[in-house]
């Protein structure tokens, strides 16, 4: 009895971390009946908690050894190692791809990447108890029979405020592991996605309780069960309905034609391993340049492209100081009559010159190369990489960042753009682009289309660190909630693919183009001009009935006095 005690809840934790972890994408769809599994993948280990032991047992009953004192410590440290359970088993499943680039770009051996896998896991993991700190806080106070729990709204309010407010290395949501269900995903254009957790969370926590007792009401577990489906039946309504809507304006909307490449480049010396290295071209303009005309020859039937996408990476690193390989490429421009939108780097010229390439700032940044001769202002990366581009903390102690830099292959030392101004490739259309990590940013999104004046998203990155992993995967769904959140197109364009462009409604507008491939695409892409109600508020009133929520828990945990208790 005892082991089974004990047993029960980490195999209910590992239950629930391992249904959570079929809501991330494993390829490019838009539709995955699994998605309806995120609704009810919490109900193991909530259950588990609400039903840890609330009181001392007698020692008089037999094996009096395996009982012990509860209290509300003892009773929130087994949630909150519950929790942490949970996060590591979610983590270890979903993100494995993340040993990927340590061993094919950092030179780890397999066995020590998977070991310092688990390490970080068990780390990482620890943000889940931080999450669902109101639902640890409520187990507590509950240690004592006949104590009010927090209600549920109070519950959902507040743990979406902490998914909110919670630093994350990804920016995935409850919300985003909806995005199998099209219907439901356009509702991130009113509440966002982490409006979509609140509705996550409602689910799981009223069914969860529900389920905890129903002794006492055994219709109570009946009419949970019906009001909860036909709440999600709602949902799908009404998002169904604007789905509907959408499509219609996409059809009557004015469009911007653009062609993205996918050059499947490798480079000197990466990926280290010659196998993996065979499915790559070698990076080299001419390459580049011969894919584009190849994308531009296949338009005469579709008439002139708006605008041309290269990849992250893909322009020779020094292309945004180096006038020779720019003016090549303006000849070439200037004879396609189309705006480049590109990607490069450039340094901060001061520490360059005072520090050296090793320590001075770098940034990534995008511009466009214009028919005319013209160069747009540069648009400086967000985001950067954490450990590929930027050591976590290292603002607050430099020395850390040095550190890491002096022991660890191709780690560099990124500076962050501030900057949310579209660019103008035509006297109607600006191009919000989003470099690599930028594309997981709802805050950039959001302030891209509303300060920004961006009519279309265009995320371009380089996957090849990822290799055949499921992380490009996961970039694009995140890129598309961001497109849906704002009522905008969206591209990913890809070095290493996978390539693919979306309506504002979230559905593919053309053919995407498979990982490891090269090829080209181009489309042409409805454009809108609105703002969406999410686009409008942001996140503002979760963070308001959040605080509420938040100041409700404080009022219940006030301490009472003996006239005032039951």
């Amino acid at each position: 009895m005892f082991r089974f005690r004990i047993l029960w809840p980490i195999f209910a934790a590992v239950l629930s971390g391992l249904l959570t972890s079929v809501g991330f994408p494993r390829g490019l769809t838009v539709h995955n009946p699994l998605a309806w599994v995120i609704p009810f993948a919490l109900i193991p280990v909530l259950l588990v908690i609400e039903r840890l032991p609330t009181t001392y047992q007698s020692p008089a009953r037999a094996h009096s050894t395996t009982l012990r004192q509860v209290t509300p410590f003892t009773r929130g440290l087994e949630a909150f190692l519950l929790f942490w359970i949970y996060g590591a088993v979610l983590i270890a499943v979903a993100f494995h791809w993340v040993t990927v680039p340590a061993v094919l770009f950092g030179d780890l051996p397999p066995a020590i990447s998977n070991l310092l896998f688990c390490v970080y896991c068990l780390l990482a993991g620890l943000y889940f108890p931080l999450l669902f700190l109101p639902v640890i806080w409520n187990a507590s106070r509950c240690s004592k029979r006949n104590t009010d729990p927090f209600p549920i709204w109070v519950l959902v309010f507040s743990t979406t405020l902490m998914e909110i407010v919670l630093p994350r290395f990804f920016h995935w949501t409850y919300g985003n592991l909806m995005h199998g269900s099209l219907p439901v995903v356009q509702w991130s254009a009113w509440i966002g996605s982490s409006g979509l957790s609140a509705l996550v969370f409602a689910s799981n926590f009223t069914l969860a309780k529900a389920l905890s007792d129903p002794s006492r009401n055994p219709g109570r577990l009946g009419v949970v069960v019906i009001s909860t489906l036909t709440s999600w039946l709602v949902v799908f309504a009404l998002g169904h309905r604007r789905l509907g809507q959408i499509r219609a304006l996409q059809q009557t909307s004015r469009t911007t034609h653009v062609g993205f490449v996918q050059p499947n480049f490798r480079f000197p010396g990466l990926p280290r391993n010659p196998e993996y290295a065979k499915e790559a071209v070698m990076q080299s303009v001419p390459s580049l340049m011969s894919i584009t005309e190849e994308l531009v020859a296949s338009q005469k039937d579709n008439g002139k492209l708006d605008l041309i996408v290269w990849p992250e990476s893909t322009a020779p690193y020094d292309f945004a100081w180096s006038e020779t390989e720019q003016e090549k490429v303006r000849k070439k421009i200037k004879e396609w009559n189309t705006p480049l939108l590109v990607q490069a780097s450039e340094f901060d010229k001061a520490e360059l010159e005072s520090m050296g390439p090793r320590k001075a700032t770098l940034y990534s940044i995008s511009f466009l190369l214009r028919p005319d001769g013209s160069r747009s202002q540069s648009f400086k990366k967000w985001v950067p990489m954490p450990f590929g581009e930027a050591v976590p903390l290292e603002d607050t102690f430099p020395w850390l960042g040095d550190l890491v830099r002096d022991n660890v292959n191709n780690v560099s030392k990124l500076g962050r753009g501030t900057a949310v101004d579209a660019l103008a490739y035509s006297p109607l259309d600006a191009v919000a682009p989003l470099i690599c990590f930028d594309a997981i940013s709802s805050e950039l999104t959001r302030a891209q289309s509303t300060r920004g004046n961006a009519t279309i998203y265009i995320n371009q990155a380089n996957f090849l660190w990822m290799w055949k992993s499921t992380a490009a995967y996961q970039f694009v769904q995140l890129g598309r909630f961001r497109a849906i959140e704002n009522g905008r197109s969206f591209i990913l364009s890809a070095n290493t693919g996978p390539s693919a462009a979306f309506t504002p409604s979230g559905e593919l507008a053309a053919k995407p183009l498979n990982l490891m491939s090269r090829g080209f695409s181009s489309t042409k892409l409805p454009v809108f001009e609105n703002k969406t109600l999410f686009a409008e508020w942001g996140e503002k009133p979760l963070v308001l009935l959040g605080l509420i929520a938040f100041a409700v828990q404080l009022f219940m945990s006030r301490p009472m006095t003996r006239n005032n208790r039951r």
